[in-house]
């Protein structure tokens, strides 16, 4: 009696190696898709939060300049509206953008913000990133604004956002 493998027994080994490497790159891929959506959405949050950030920064700001000169008042610059603002704006009265009016801000074709030779994000010249961002500002009375930050981007064929919101007050009267 001769020993060895028979012709089925070879196939259904290659069968069962065939599908566990398979399934080994499967996972990995879905691993490593998963890693670049998560990346981008830590990215997505942190600028979020700089949104809000830049509208806290205009805010105190003005109690500073309140300080030397009484007529400034905690929201001067800070208008209601929907705004594309990034680390370098001091005030949305003077901003270089217009009031971007809501889905303009966010549409397909809308600006995008750019890594400059720094590595920081904003609308100045530099590579274009796949992140939009809009700052929507509601006044809910004279002492609160609501700041909504909306920031969207295209991954792997599949719109993503995130959204932050935060309630700012003048707390200083």
């Amino acid at each position: 009696m001769k020993k060895g493998f028979t012709f089925v027994e070879v196939l259904v080994s290659l069968f069962i190696l065939t599908l566990g490497v398979g399934g080994a790159f499967a996972v990995i891929r879905t691993i490593t898709m998963g890693t670049n959506v998560n990346n981008s959405r830590l990215t997505a949050s942190y600028l979020g939060q700089e949104g809000v950030e830049v509208i806290r920064n205009i805010r105190d700001t003005n109690w500073l300049q309140s300080r030397a000169d009484g007529s400034v008042s905690w929201d001067d610059g800070i208008r209601e509206g929907d705004w594309q603002v990034d680390y370098n704006t001091e005030t949305l009265r003077n901003t270089s953008f217009e009031n971007c009016g809501g889905s303009n801000c966010m549409h397909y074709n809308g600006r995008k913000l750019n890594r400059d030779s720094n590595g920081f994000l904003s609308y100045s010249p530099g590579t274009s990133t796949p992140f939009r961002r809009m700052v929507s500002i509601d006044k809910l009375g004279s002492d609160r604004i609501e700041v909504s930050v909306t920031v969207m981007w295209d991954e792997r064929n599949r719109s993503h956002s995130v959204e932050v919101t935060e309630i700012i007050q003048n707390w200083i009267r």
